[in-house]
């Protein structure tokens, strides 16, 4: 399966919600994805939208992005990935590739506004639900 991703960013709102410095702030990062049905635009490419947010406790700021993964590759193998994501099976690698474009695109954003930025590009964990250990709240969490 040989399947080109890349992300396209339609929408980015950001905000700065307390003046001064920021001391000890923690992030929630979130990925959703789809964040709404699969488009197919042509036998060999497939769109999948997506929505990422960083939100800051205490309350001092929040950033969305919404945007597009935008798969090109062969038909059979487009086909099987959006029979995958009706089923409820997400394409970890364009998940992985639009995590780590938000991530970087985010910490452009977030110098700008003067808030902390997020270090360190989570991984997204591919094992099945029943196997997955009970992980220890981390500064910055993710939810697929």
């Amino acid at each position: 399966m040989s399947i080109a991703i890349s992300v396209k960013l339609l929408e980015i709102h950001a905000e700065k919600l307390v003046e001064g410095e920021l001391v000890k702030v923690q992030m929630q990062t979130q990925l959703n994805a789809p964040s709404g049905p699969v488009e197919r635009r042509s036998p060999t490419t497939s769109v999948i939208p997506f929505a990422f947010n960083i939100n800051f406790v205490p309350a001092s700021g929040t950033l969305t992005f919404h945007g597009q993964i935008i798969l090109n590759g062969n038909q059979e193998d487009l086909d099987k990935i959006s029979k995958d994501i009706d089923d409820k099976k997400p394409y970890l690698p364009a998940l992985q590739v639009a995590l780590n474009h938000s991530i970087a695109t985010s910490i452009l954003v977030c110098r700008e506004l003067g808030l902390p930025f997020p270090l360190g590009i989570p991984q997204l964990n591919s094992k099945p639900e029943e196997e997955k250990e009970e992980a220890p709240m981390a500064p910055s969490t993710m939810t697929i």
